[in-house]
């Protein structure tokens, strides 16, 4: 008997917003269910850097450019998985009299169905101050699903809270 051929290969990942990042040397593929339950999934090939070829002969620097270097790019893409989940989320139907009340008095937009959640309210805190803009969008999905608060003015700043169970 033979024993079969092994490849050895290099492919990592990580979870983003609604879905999962796969990346191996050459390119990078992410799949994020939409609130509206579609799958995007988004291909890209990747280009070595030829600074890249230096840096990885010397051990320690290689270590912490290969972290820095997931870092930004998780966070980039956990960004952007928020925002494919997200797109769908402002689309709606016509405010209530109490919506448009708030709107009016409070200036506040309320779409969608009702729920209940439980959030840490340190999180909640930590980001507001963290947020120098005067107005702010938050994002509901449902009650499990983690939601967005983003500023209506800044599309570099996102920030994604997730819910707490409350029963």
């Amino acid at each position: 008997m033979s024993k079969p051929e092994e490849h050895k290969t290099s492919i990592g990942g990580q979870a983003v917003m609604e879905g999962v990042m796969m990346k191996s040397a050459t390119s990078l593929a992410m799949s994020v269910r939409r609130s509206d339950g579609t799958i995007v999934v988004e291909k890209q090939k990747l280009s070595q850097k030829p600074w890249r070829k230096v840096i990885n002969k010397i051990p320690v620097v290689r270590g912490v450019v290969a972290f820095v270097d997931s870092l930004i790019s998780g966070m980039n893409l956990t960004s952007h998985s928020a925002e494919l989940f997200g797109e769908d989320l402002l689309e709606g139907e016509e405010p209530t009299k109490f919506e448009k009340w708030l709107s009016k008095t409070f200036n506040i937009k309320l779409e969608g169905e009702n729920f209940e959640i439980g959030i840490n309210s340190h999180y909640l805190l930590d980001v507001l101050k963290a947020i120098e803009d005067e107005n702010i969008q938050i994002l509901f999905n449902g009650p499990g699903a983690g939601f967005l608060i983003v500023p209506v003015d800044n599309d570099n700043f996102k920030y994604m809270i997730m819910p707490m169970r409350l029963k």
